[in-house]
């Protein structure tokens, strides 16, 4: 909504400039297979959300690769995923954890790619 805000005063200032959706950038491999970014998830969560984080991740093509207790009652979860899959993600497992999970991801690397996700039906920023 504030992004929405700042770029319809902009536009009545008189800057011209266009909004797309983002996009994530795919490489070529050696042998012409595309190559796509894998980053790895570190999520700190309540126990009682984790098997529905584990499910949100497998509908991204996500694989965990670690769980284990953080806390009495949380748990730290590891995933590799398609930068592709995470784009409106975060926002999703804010919401659905009630604003308990803890998210931070980094670049792994690039991996072959991993075919169709399902894409979000509403937008993502």
């Amino acid at each position: 909504l504030h992004l929405g805000i700042l770029f319809e005063k902009m536009r009545r200032e008189g800057f011209e400039f266009g909004i797309s959706p983002p996009q994530v950038i795919f490489e070529e491999g050696e042998d012409g297979e595309i190559l796509e970014p894998i980053e790895e998830v570190f999520i700190e969560v309540d126990k009682k959300f984790t098997s529905m984080i584990a499910q949100r991740f497998n509908d991204v093509m996500g694989i965990m690769i670690s769980c284990e207790p953080a806390d009495d009652d949380r748990e730290k979860l590891v995933f590799q995923c398609p930068t592709r899959g995470l784009v409106g993600l975060r926002a999703d497992l804010i919401a659905d954890t009630k604003g308990t999970a803890v998210i931070n991801t980094q670049f792994l690397e690039f991996q072959d790619h991993k075919g169709a996700i399902r894409r979000s039906s509403k937008g993502a920023l």
